[in-house]
């Protein structure tokens, strides 16, 4: 709490003279009731109501210096506390996190995201504008995904508070990790099976994928009504062959000169493979047949309104795209 002018200790000695009560002169000074009984015993004692002079060693660090290291520090890359420390000569390093501490900074890891070159950015420009009227409910999103036997850790969660590093146990990395590739599709209406892709991706290997899986799927879903098709802009998909199918076989899909390059925010089905791998235990997860089964488990679990929660917000995504001025967003 502020402290209290030499006028409003001055009134509430005043009125505690006049035997006021602490209600009455706290809401005639606008104070705490702790600063109501401080300051009238200060002045029945000490008759004074000024502080009394502090022991212990003066601040080191004035207002102009803690908004100097905040300014200096504040969203800026590769300002250490070190190097501001080092700068300013004359506080330490813990000084300096100190200050950003009590100013209300954090340390935060800069997030990796995709460089956008100037034609990935109007490609998004253009996509943003041709999707005006489009209805989301009615949008097949489609996508590969790579899963591995054994998980990268995330080392920034995973943290062990030990008295020395003897006591920390060490984390084991294989070199090369088998790995299952997949591919799916998800609209409003619900999903199709998960494929398990086998070798390598080919363009006639894919355009099987999309008439096996897709097509009889979404043809299920919507009966006859019409539906979009998207895909990002892998090799095998903005191949001339699969292009010539979408063509004739899917009613609607941007093809290869219409989704935005790069984009994988834009891209409801992303999302879905992140919340996939947070629900795979992979501590029952040994070999490769136990992280299929788990896999196609996880996939057939995923409920039709967690689909259509994602494809919901596709508006929203929209909306932070055109406020980022058509940057990347965080999604």
């Amino acid at each position: 709490m502020p402290k209290l002018a030499l006028e409003q200790r001055a009134k509430i000695a005043i009125l505690a003279s006049e035997n006021k009560t602490y209600e009455e002169i706290m809401a005639a000074v606008g104070c705490s009731r702790k600063s109501v009984i401080r300051w009238k015993n200060e002045f029945k004692n000490e008759n004074t109501l000024c502080d009394k002079k502090r022991s212990g060693r003066p601040k080191k660090v004035d207002y102009k210096t803690t908004k100097k290291v905040i300014k200096m520090m504040r969203g800026k890359r590769r300002k250490s506390t070190r190097k501001t420390s080092k700068a300013l000569k004359n506080i330490s390093r813990e000084t300096v996190r100190r200050i950003l501490k009590n100013g209300g900074l954090k340390p935060y890891k800069r997030k990796r995201q995709i460089k956008l070159l100037p034609k990935h950015i109007q490609q998004r420009k253009t996509w943003f504008n041709e999707t005006k009227n489009i209805d989301w409910t009615k949008v097949a999103f489609s996508d590969e995904k790579m899963f591995y036997l054994i998980h990268p850790t995330n080392s920034k969660n995973d943290i062990v508070w030990a008295k020395k590093s003897d006591e920390v146990p060490p984390i084991e990395i294989a070199q090369y990790s088998k790995k299952l590739h997949v591919w799916g599709a998800i609209c409003f209406n619900g999903k199709t099976d998960i494929v398990f892709i086998e070798g390598t991706l080919t363009a006639p290997k894919y355009v099987k994928i999309l008439n096996d899986a897709l097509l009889p799927k979404m043809n299920q879903l919507y009966r006859s009504s019409s539906w979009h098709f998207m895909q990002d802009h892998a090799m095998p998909h903005d191949a001339s062959i699969t292009q010539e199918w979408l063509k004739s076989s899917v009613p609607n899909f941007w093809n290869k000169n219409s989704w935005p390059a790069k984009s994988p925010e834009l891209n409801p089905i992303e999302n879905l493979w992140s919340i996939m791998e947070e629900k795979i235990d992979r501590s029952k997860i040994k070999t490769i047949k136990s992280l299929k089964n788990s896999i196609k488990k996880t996939w057939n679990a995923i409920q039709i309104d967690e689909i259509q929660k994602l494809v919901a917000s596709m508006e929203e995504r929209k909306k932070k795209l055109k406020e980022a001025n058509f940057m990347n967003i965080n999604y």
